[in-house]
């Protein structure tokens, strides 16, 4: 921890940290974010800008599966949270920007198809809201098949 910031302690809920790291996030590689995350302030992993967003919910929005992977396994991340705005978790947010690969490792870590933002809506109900109108999705005896797909 550095010595230019001695009142991030444990507690930090500094916006100005959390507005550090969201760029940090955005812009950086992924050798970059992880050595910010891992030095710059105790919460890192979990801080929130004033939407409600923390570092799972931007790793997941620009498609930086590699942060994701790390953030699961070794910080112990909630990847349920959702954000202040929408309600939305990491899965809605990978889903909605096209980032299948983030998509297919947050399933792997166990988040659900089926945790639902404000509007009711599940990451799942997005695929099919924003579908063509061409493509049909059809229910089968196991799963629906877009569920087959992903899996």
């Amino acid at each position: 921890m550095s010595s230019l910031m001695p009142d991030c302690t444990s507690k930090c809920r500094s916006l100005q940290h959390a507005l550090d790291v969201i760029s940090v996030v955005t812009r950086g590689s992924e050798g970059q974010i992880k050595a910010f995350l891992s030095s710059y302030c105790y919460n890192a992993a979990t801080i929130k800008d004033a939407f409600g967003r923390n570092v799972i919910h931007l790793a997941s929005s620009c498609g930086k599966k590699g942060v994701l992977d790390w953030l699961a396994e070794t910080k112990g991340v909630d990847l349920l949270a959702k954000d202040k705005e929408s309600g939305w978790t990491a899965l809605h947010r990978s889903i909605f920007y096209g980032y299948i690969d983030c998509v297919l490792s947050l399933l792997k870590h166990g988040v659900s198809l089926y945790v639902q933002d404000k509007e009711g809506l599940s990451a799942l109900d997005l695929v099919m809201k924003d579908r063509p109108i061409h493509v049909v999705f059809k229910k089968t005896g196991r799963k629906s098949s877009i569920l087959n797909f992903i899996l």
